[in-house]
């Protein structure tokens, strides 16, 4: 005889309930699955950097290699602030800096 579950008097049987998760949802803008990883070729003088909330982080103004990386030096409102290539993403044709504006900001 099959094992049955154990039900309260009066109780309907139905169907198992369908799985709790939520279906993934398609992702729009900044955050969208388009985004992949820049290459050297990807960088150049004046391109806009802009943060993962769309903020304009600054131009890049110099391109480097430091210890084998490359090292990006964007240029904001007279304020250069430099941040690793490996830290940026190209999204849609815009290069995404996974820092945002506060911290490649330099201090002040």
């Amino acid at each position: 005889m099959p094992e049955t579950a154990a039900t309260e008097p009066g109780a309907e049987l139905s169907a198992p309930p369908e799985s709790t998760t939520a279906p993934a949802k398609a992702r729009t803008g900044a955050a969208a699955d388009t985004s992949a990883n820049v290459s050297d070729a990807d960088l150049a003088i004046g391109a806009s950097v802009k943060d993962s909330a769309g903020m304009e982080l600054g131009k890049i103004s110099k391109i480097s290699k430091s210890a084998g990386q490359t090292v990006v030096t964007l240029s904001a409102n007279g304020q250069t602030t430099q941040v690793p290539a490996s830290s940026l993403m190209k999204s849609g044709g815009v290069l995404v800096s996974s820092d945002n504006k506060a911290e490649a900001s330099p201090p002040k």
